[in-house]
């Protein structure tokens, strides 16, 4: 005999609850979820890459017997140093790294007798001394009479790229062997650049070492003494 159709109904109702009742177990579906599940979490913290300190910078001269008394405080050589790097990497593809402590002794020429000024020193990284431009020497001086002097003839001087007026103080004027002169309220100051050992062919010289200079001074010059 047959088996009665509503016994096989039950029979396949009885199974399919079992399935049901498996796959609901496996999957953790019908638990209510536990305190953990529903906690709000708080905000992700934000992971900071640790501060780097501030560059140390000079200090702006009162008056010219304060540059005097310290003509190396108006900058400092790490502040200089990242100034001059992007130009010296057009000019040499190197940055510079310091090179002992400012000193009123560095750079200084014997035709600077009437001078008081600070030289900042730096060489060109991982280049010998006998590379080209290995080292770099930026100089600023106080001229105590002869800046008018200076000043008038650079301004009668060559007027061809790179000399001439710059637009630093109250005037200023780039002449002839990468010096800057500059006159900042009744006061007259010299900013020089001196990087040895020189090309083999020295005549661009003055162009290529004329970003450093206008470079320094931007930086230096807002700082000299007016008065």
């Amino acid at each position: 005999m047959s088996p009665n159709p509503i016994h096989r109904l039950v029979v396949a109702f009885t199974a399919a609850m079992v399935v049901l009742v498996s796959i609901v177990g496996c999957t953790g579906g019908g638990k209510a979820p536990s305190p953990r599940d529903t906690r709000t979490r708080g905000p992700v913290p934000v992971l900071r890459p640790p501060s780097t300190p501030p560059v140390p910078v000079g200090r702006t001269a009162a008056t010219a017997a304060d540059f005097d008394r310290d003509p190396c405080a108006v900058a400092t050589s790490e502040e200089l140093r990242l100034a001059l790097n992007e130009p010296f990497h057009v000019l040499a593809g190197n940055v510079l790294v310091l090179q002992g402590r400012p000193a009123t002794a560095t750079g200084r020429s014997a035709s600077e007798a009437d001078t008081v000024g600070c030289g900042f020193g730096f060489i060109a990284e991982d280049t010998d001394t006998a590379e080209t431009y290995h080292s770099v020497v930026i100089r600023i001086a106080r001229w105590r009479s002869a800046g008018a002097v200076l000043l008038s003839g650079c301004q009668g001087g060559p007027k061809t790229i790179p000399y001439g007026r710059v637009p630093v103080g109250d005037e200023a004027c780039l002449g002839r062997g990468s010096v800057l002169t500059v006159r900042s309220g009744v006061h007259y100051f010299t900013i020089a650049t001196v990087a040895s050992p020189p090309r083999a062919d020295r005549s661009d010289e003055d162009t290529d070492l004329a970003p450093l200079v206008r470079t320094a001074a931007t930086l230096i010059v807002p700082r000299l003494p007016r008065t």
